[in-house]
């Protein structure tokens, strides 16, 4: 027994380069899966045509982006006033964390467009990891608040063009699913 990955490559494969016995297996596949598997579409978008390794790579990126994302919005009252500074202070870090947000969407999104998601997106990435240690141990208000900014101009930033970039590894007719499936793998 074929994988259905595998047979999906060869499906696309054989549209590519036709001849009569390809044709014939394919008709037969082709009949077989339909009325078989109401999944072989969505499997198709996300896993046919050598999109194994964008779908993982894709997912996992998308998980602890959000994961992180999720963490800090929900959390980060509570972290500063963990770190000593008094509730009413709590949503001023907050909004320090979205602010830089928008102007770092419009910035990172044209460098990833001039110079390629893999340029910009995993500088980013590596620069939030500093960061979110340097904001782990740093305990003036002024500090914290800077590295707040700089944390939600990256995170926010790199994850707001992971949706473009998500979406442009698929083909048209699957944009939507392998999108959405990134997303929801990283809401997991």
């Amino acid at each position: 027994e074929v994988a259905n990955e595998v047979m999906l490559d060869l499906v696309e494969a054989a549209r590519k380069h036709p001849a009569g016995a390809v044709q014939t297996r394919l008709a037969a596949y082709q009949d077989w899966k339909l009325p078989k598997d109401a999944l072989s579409p969505y499997r198709e978008a996300l896993f046919g045509g050598n999109r194994m390794a964008t779908t993982s790579l894709l997912w996992a990126t998308f998980l602890p982006t959000l994961l992180s994302l999720y963490l800090l919005l929900n959390w980060l009252p509570m972290l500063m006033v963990q770190k000593g500074f008094s509730k009413a202070l709590a949503p001023m870090a907050v909004l320090v964390f979205n602010s830089p947000s928008v102007v770092g969407t419009l910035i990172i999104g044209s460098l990833v467009d001039r110079y390629g998601a893999r340029r910009i997106i995993v500088p980013s990435f590596l620069l939030l990891a500093v960061t979110l240690t340097l904001l782990s141990t740093a305990s003036g208000f002024s500090t914290v608040l800077l590295l707040l900014g700089v944390t939600g101009f990256l995170l926010l930033s790199a994850n707001y063009a992971l949706y473009g970039i998500a979406a442009q590894q698929y083909p048209l007719a699957g944009r939507g699913t392998g999108s959405g499936a990134a997303v929801a793998a990283g809401r997991v």
